[in-house]
């Protein structure tokens, strides 16, 4: 209980003003990085805005040219110049195109065994 009464003396106890106005918090800033965070929403929002085109055109040109090969394709298979369509992903011939092709890939699935369990 006397634990108590001594916090109750501290928290009671009077701080002079004069020792609050000297101790004050002084923050500073670089004026520059400010008035550049400031004034730079629109230059960032911009900026974003045009990475993400440039990405939308990527994938649309990407897709074109994957309309395309479709294209090409049925053509030469309608006029009998093919007679099947071919591998995707045509059976590499050594092992270093199997490296290559796994590479390449990028999504491989790796299986963990657990318990015996796949």
């Amino acid at each position: 209980m006397e634990d108590g009464g001594e916090q109750q003396r501290n928290l009671g106890k009077h701080v002079p003003k004069r020792a609050l106005r000297n101790k004050s918090l002084i923050i500073t800033f670089d004026e520059n990085d400010r008035r550049e965070f400031v004034t730079g929403f629109h230059k960032r929002k911009k900026q974003r805005r045009k990475l993400a085109e440039q990405q939308q055109e990527i994938k649309e040109r990407e897709k074109r040219l994957a309309q395309r090969k479709r294209r090409r394709l049925a053509i030469k298979l309608a006029s009998g110049e093919m007679s099947e369509l071919p591998d995707e992903n045509p059976k590499p011939s050594s092992a270093k195109d199997i490296r290559e092709q796994e590479d390449d890939d990028g999504d491989s699935e790796h299986v963990s065994v657990v318990n015996g369990k796949v």
